[in-house]
């Protein structure tokens, strides 16, 4: 006997689904896991749809942390900060947002040979910078190669950037001898 053909696509087998969403991005997958709760509640979805994002873009959350320990609910939320952080960045002109309070680190070199570097969270990137070289650079560590370098930017006298656990990109500050102002970086892959 033949089954009757599913007259909705939500009719069909659980497992099919399971299969189409493991291929879709975020975006085109956020729709189809609001459809249905055994979609929306499956911390394995959420988290296998965020593993291959932070292959393309970072997400909310430290690069080394292990998506698949992390709840549902907490999956949910960073899957849907990238999205309106793509949408944000996507307009004219993207509107600042303030997440939650963060931590900041406060760089001040104490003899000109000082260096400092800072990670940029939910990525393999790394910004460096040297008082005395007046230069900061941006490393990729899975390539092994520098990506970016400002040059001539005074010599450092005080950068701030967030902690190594804050969500999303970076934003450097720095004030330098060059002029005296606060200069603002912001690094994001």
């Amino acid at each position: 006997m033949v089954a009757a053909p599913a007259s909705s696509f939500l009719e069909l087998p659980v497992d099919i689904h399971f299969e189409i969403l493991w291929h879709m991005d975020l975006p085109e997958a956020l729709p189809l896991l609001h459809s249905a709760s055994e979609f929306f509640n499956s911390r394995e979805l959420w988290s296998h749809i965020l593993h291959a994002t932070r292959k393309i873009s970072p997400i909310s959350c430290p690069p080394l942390e292990d998506l698949s320990l992390l709840t549902c609910s907490t999956l949910r939320k960073i899957a849907y900060r990238v999205i309106f952080l793509w949408k944000n960045w996507s307009l004219p002109s993207p509107k600042a947002r303030y997440w939650s309070r963060t931590e900041t680190r406060h760089y001040k070199p104490a003899s000109t040979d000082e260096c400092f570097l800072a990670v940029i969270p939910g990525t393999h990137l790394v910004v460096t910078g040297s008082a005395a070289t007046e230069v900061i650079s941006c490393w990729d560590t899975k390539i092994g190669s520098c990506v970016g370098v400002m040059r001539d930017v005074g010599k450092l006298h005080s950068v701030s950037y967030p902690s190594y656990g804050v969500p999303g990109r970076m934003v450097l500050a720095y004030v330098s001898s060059y002029d005296s102002m606060l200069t603002a970086l912001s690094v994001r892959k």
